[in-house]
């Protein structure tokens, strides 16, 4: 038998971050209308709400998704108004899927960065949330400065050509799928 333990290697964190399922994400941007990207993009992202608040979420991303200067506050200020829920992290994966040089925010992302969201009432954690992205980003920029981190994308861009992933979304991955504390 021959063994080939890189490319073992290299399946393995194809498999772990979900390469393939983020490329087909990306790659079919223009047709999440259809019911298998909302299937990818769901187990992708562990989207877990009902099927109104699917078709409420679904809904607007299509009718985003050309929009290429929309802003978190925009997303997540919407679904709040039509599901009644501070969609922190959804917002931010739906602003990141349209344009890959934005952050996700989730709670691995949050916890590494020592971040939280926080609030009394529905509209102090949806401001909260929205201060909080803008937060990530700046923090986001700051460590994409660092040498370690440089090394880290080059490595990962060497590895994975076939997913041109952006700074930032390798980033994310090391923020999303690590304990960096």
């Amino acid at each position: 038998m021959n063994y080939n333990f890189q490319k073992l290697k290299k399946e393995a964190i194809i498999k772990y971050l979900s390469l393939d399922k983020y490329k087909y994400l990306n790659d079919n941007l223009y047709k999440c209308d259809t019911k298998e990207y909302q299937t990818i993009f769901n187990s992708f992202y562990k989207v877990r709400r009902n099927a109104n608040w699917r078709e409420i979420f679904y809904k607007y991303f299509e009718s985003i998704k050309d929009t290429k200067d929309i802003k978190y506050e925009d997303i997540i200020t919407y679904l709040y108004k039509e599901t009644g829920n501070v969609e922190a992290s959804f917002s931010s994966k739906v602003l990141a899927t349209i344009n890959p040089n934005m952050p996700i925010l989730d709670q691995n992302v949050l916890s590494n960065l020592n971040l939280k969201i926080d609030g009394k009432t529905k509209e102090e954690k949806l401001n909260n949330a929205i201060k909080t992205y803008y937060k990530i980003i700046e923090i986001e920029n700051e460590m994409l400065n660092n040498l370690q981190i440089q090394k880290f994308i080059k490595e990962f861009k060497e590895l994975f050509p076939e997913y041109e992933l952006s700074n930032i979304k390798i980033l994310d991955c090391l923020l999303w799928k690590s304990e960096i504390k």
